[in-house]
């Protein structure tokens, strides 16, 4: 894949994304190179849905943020 999303803060870990210990919203829509089995990939962190649908928020507004804010950055 060119872009692998990560979906809220242990998908952020469990890939290894530099910073991922940190509050989600620190890192969410930003872009971090990660090395997984020898090769490069970018990922994208960024909400879980099952946060998004708690805390009331707009997906479509959350995610495309998040994803044109990693893409102008």
């Amino acid at each position: 894949p060119k872009i692998i999303v990560a979906l809220g803060k242990p998908a952020a870990i469990a890939l290894h994304v530099p910073g991922a210990s940190k509050k989600l919203e620190k890192i969410r829509g930003k872009f971090f190179e990660v090395t997984l089995h020898d090769k490069k990939y970018r990922v994208l962190v960024t909400y879980h849905p099952s946060r998004v649908i708690r805390e009331k928020m707009k997906p479509y507004k959350v995610w495309y943020d998040d994803l044109c804010n990693a893409l102008l950055a």
